[in-house]
């Protein structure tokens, strides 16, 4: 071989090692920019956009309760006491439908009963009342909107005195004619009860509420 003639073979070599690391450094997935993957986290929103909550179904509100009618009522004396010589009782008004009704303020009473005692009886005659709204056991609530679900009970309470002068009377009948209806219904009770001489007999009534306790 003559000196400074490189071999064909050589020449080969060297050319090709050459192409192939220029390639390398020229390849389209290195010269364009990765994607950016985020890891352990979300992928950042596009500008402008955010995510919402989808909205939640909207309930349909609770129809409106209807005036409570007479025939679907049933009253009852749910408690009767005496304190400090001024008795009371309880009354209850229960539902007796499925559906959900509405009273308000207060029922409209008369009272039936005889002088004496209650083991002194004698035919009740109707006894002149005069009513106010306040009882010495019970808080009057005032009058409001009492709601009466199926088969649940509303109240109101009454309460008399039996430490005036006047003639004392068993009251044995109460006659109730509750707000917004107008067939009376009629209850038996044993309350004493008396005023002043030559008056009226003073009867508390409170409103109707959920509970006697108001």
């Amino acid at each position: 071989m003559r000196a400074g003639v490189v071999p064909t073979g050589l020449l080969v070599l060297v050319l090709g090692a050459s192409l192939t690391s220029c390639g390398q450094t020229q390849s389209p997935e290195i010269a364009s920019p990765q994607a950016e993957v985020a890891h352990g986290t979300a992928a950042p929103h596009p500008r402008g956009t955010v995510d919402r909550p989808e909205p939640s179904p909207t309930r349909p509100s609770p129809a409106r309760a209807r005036r409570c009618h007479a025939d679907q009522l049933r009253l009852a004396v749910a408690l009767s006491g005496s304190t400090m010589s001024q008795p009371f009782a309880d009354i209850s008004i229960t539902n007796s439908g499925t559906s959900t009704c509405v009273l308000t303020g207060y029922p409209r009473i008369a009272l039936a009963g005889h002088l004496g005692f209650p083991d002194q009886p004698a035919p009740a005659e109707p006894v002149g009342i005069t009513v106010g709204h306040r009882i010495y056991e019970r808080v009057d609530p005032g009058p409001h909107k009492a709601l009466v679900p199926g088969h649940h009970h509303v109240f109101f309470s009454i309460g008399t005195a039996d430490a005036y002068d006047g003639p004392l009377f068993t009251l044995t009948r109460l006659t109730v004619v509750l707000p917004g209806t107008k067939r009376p219904q009629v209850l038996p009770v044993s309350l004493l009860a008396n005023g002043p001489p030559g008056r009226k007999i003073p009867v508390g009534l409170t409103a109707l509420n959920d509970s006697p306790h108001a």
